[in-house]
């Protein structure tokens, strides 16, 4: 690889992990210990002002792995997944 394509390469990884980040943190503050929510894509986009392709594109890649006491599992497809999350913690 040249440098430019190890940059943008390096430079999404990192942006991918800005998202993941996101997405965690704001679990980490709607769900109460113990507790499990149910949301949608669409309102995960809204609430962390991150875009629905965002999620749509980080989410599959942190289903079924716990991470920092949260869990989140595809729950229904009804139009649009929902998600069940879970802390742990």
């Amino acid at each position: 690889m040249q440098s430019d394509d190890i940059q943008v390469q390096q430079q999404s990884e990192l942006e991918e992990k800005i998202v993941e980040r996101t997405i965690i943190d704001y679990f980490l503050t709607i769900v109460p210990r113990g507790g499990v929510c149910y949301m949608k894509s669409k309102h995960i986009a809204h609430d962390t002002n991150l875009t629905p392709h965002q999620i749509g594109t980080t989410m599959p890649h942190i289903e079924n792995r716990i991470i920092r006491g949260i869990r989140i599992e595809r729950w229904g497809r009804s139009g649009a997944i929902t998600w069940m999350v879970m802390n742990l913690g």
